[in-house]
């Protein structure tokens, strides 16, 4: 071989070895991208539970108001909660149909 020719050689291993470092440490595409499905489930989600409201009981205690007609039964659902100011902690109490 020709003093030219390996020089040549050289001259395209180095540029290998200065683009192989380049791609691993680039991240070759780690890059991730995020698919927001939420615009699917928030209009299912609102048509069911169209009507919830919080009202507030006192002591720590309020209820969600819920006008969900998927449970068969005319009138409203309320679901009393208890919280916890000391332990930071939210305890379900009862749940009962009020009817209008």
């Amino acid at each position: 071989m020709s003093k030219e020719a390996i020089n040549e050689l050289r001259n395209i291993r180095i540029t290998l070895v200065i683009l192989t470092i380049f791609f691993v440490f680039s991240g070759c595409g780690r890059d991730q991208s995020v698919v927001d499905n939420t615009e699917d489930i928030s209009g299912t989600i609102e048509s069911r539970f169209q009507y919830s409201n919080m009202v507030e009981l006192g002591d720590g205690n309020f209820g969600v108001l819920s006008g969900d007609s998927s449970n068969g039964v005319n009138g409203q659902e309320i679901k009393v909660y208890h919280y916890n100011e000391t332990t930071n902690k939210l305890e379900y109490r009862t749940s009962k149909i009020i009817e209008e």
